[in-house]
């Protein structure tokens, strides 16, 4: 049977019923139970409370016997380590949960404090408004005027008077990835907590070594995402009957402007592929194929030769090659489940494909047993499979140097994508090349393409008619 503890103010007058319902003991004999509180109306009479007081008592136990009522007093702080253990890690990708952790840095020390019952709206509100506000330290980086080649062994041809630690070796006494001492030793910015763990390892003093780069305020966009998060977590204790409601509902993130997606014209695409004629493999076949096919970065890199059916003219996606700096370089599946799909292909892509695995055998014979076989279509001159990094790097350099406008790699898709809607190709054909979850997504994304599609259509259909009528006119 359920305890009942009342609750009384200074002056001694009952306000309010703690209501306690026994749940065992656990492994080490302590006494397991789950608690609530009842507050009577200001209007009810002493038999109305004790009345409706027994009912909540009864209610309550029932609930708690029948597994519905779990303590909502845990902190946020658990419940999101709960969250992380029985639901992220087995539903979310490796990058999602990389960039989870990173957000709870933030998140944790705002709300992690208030137990999951008590948090109410305006503590989201807050904590929105002090991201949007404020300058947020969870991805500061840092950079460096000193040369880390006078500490670290280099391939440069000179000789040290004291032994040096290996490239390898820092990184992994720094538990560091290898791409991060490559950008150190380019002068690039590496993250604070990577910098003072190699500070650490070479014995340097953090701050007469590196300079943070200037922190800067949260988009909306970034918010957005926190409170996805945020109502992620919620969720999941709404599943598991630890709270009624997920606050998060209660609460509208900060409204965020509509970005267009940026592509190239005609002229520029033109432009583009006439440049990269005279450029080397496997970046020259790599970037067209990005733009033939609309296909995603780590998609193009997953791809082995088995997926290409070159009597169909047909690209199967079957995996995504994806990097994170505390994973490094990893398989995954696509993105999500339509993105597995077959791509219907041109006979001059098949000739391009064709011209660059000549290429790669020709590599193959010169390398000889230096040769590393992974059946990955794109590779180095030794058969090291692309890092999805290095492809985004190479298209910076080269739109660069050949004086073209600058747009990040994944713009390659988004101009497909144009592409294809500007010549008329249906939304739903589009949707499915793109490998979209669902055609909305699509005309989301490119709803502005959509209208200008829609205009060319209009004025089409002017020149059509009037065309038409000028010449019964003239007959």
């Amino acid at each position: 049977m359920a305890g009942i503890i009342e609750r009384k103010n200074k002056k001694g007058d009952v306000t309010s019923y703690r209501i306690k319902v026994s749940m065992g003991y656990d492994i080490n004999g302590k006494q397991l139970s789950k608690t609530m509180t009842w507050t009577p109306l200001l209007d009810m009479t002493k038999n109305q409370i004790t009345k409706e007081l027994n009912r909540q008592a009864v209610l309550f136990e029932q609930k708690c016997k029948q597994g519905q009522c779990v303590d909502e007093n845990i902190r946020f702080t658990d419940l999101s380590e709960m969250w992380f253990t029985d639901y992220a890690e087995n539903n979310l990708k490796k990058t999602t949960l990389v960039s989870y952790k990173k957000m709870l840095k933030v998140v944790l020390p705002a709300i992690g404090h208030i137990s999951i019952g008590k948090l109410q709206p305006h503590n989201l509100n807050t904590f929105y408004n002090m991201l949007l506000e404020q300058k947020i330290g969870c991805n500061v980086t840092c950079h460096s005027d000193e040369d880390f080649k006078n500490y670290i062994n280099v391939h440069n041809g000179k000789k040290y008077d004291k032994p040096r630690m290996s490239q390898n070796e820092l990184a992994e006494k720094s538990s560091v990835s290898i791409a991060t001492i490559n950008k150190l030793l380019k002068g690039n910015v590496i993250s604070v907590e990577c910098a003072k763990k190699i500070c650490e390892t070479l014995g340097l003093e953090y701050k007469k070594v590196f300079k943070e780069t200037d922190r800067s305020t949260i988009s909306p966009s970034t918010v957005k995402r926190y409170h996805a998060l945020i109502s992620s977590i919620c969720s999941f204790a709404v599943l598991q009957n630890i709270i009624p409601i997920n606050p998060c509902t209660r609460v509208k993130p900060p409204k965020v402007n509509k970005h267009e997606a940026d592509y190239l014209d005609e002229e520029e695409t033109t432009k583009l592929l006439n440049t990269l004629q005279t450029e080397p493999q496997p970046f020259r076949t790599a970037i067209q194929l990005l733009l033939f096919t609309g296909i995603r970065r780590g998609e193009m890199c997953g791809l082995s030769w088995e997926d290409i059916d070159f009597d169909h003219n047909v690209i199967r996606i079957k995996r995504n090659v994806l990097y994170t700096q505390e994973t490094g370089v990893y398989e995954d599946t696509p993105k999500t489940a339509t993105s597995v799909r077959a791509i219907k292909i041109s006979s001059h892509v098949i000739g391009l494909i064709n011209d660059y695995r000549e290429w790669q055998e020709e590599q193959q014979n010169k390398c000889s047993n230096q040769w590393r076989e992974s059946k990955r279509v794109f590779t180095n001159a030794l058969g090291v499979p692309l890092h999805p990094s290095s492809v985004s790097k190479w298209f910076a350099r080269f739109n660069q140097k050949n004086g073209l406008r600058h747009i990040p790699l994944h713009s390659l898709r988004h101009t497909s994508a144009s592409i294809l809607v500007m010549n008329g190709v249906p939304l739903n054909a589009v949707s499915k090349r793109l490998g979209h979850a669902c055609a909305a997504t699509t005309s989301n994304i490119y709803s502005h393409v959509f209208r200008m599609a829609d205009e060319m259509a209009a004025e089409a259909l002017d020149d059509v008619i009037f065309k038409k009528t000028s010449e019964n006119h003239s007959a």
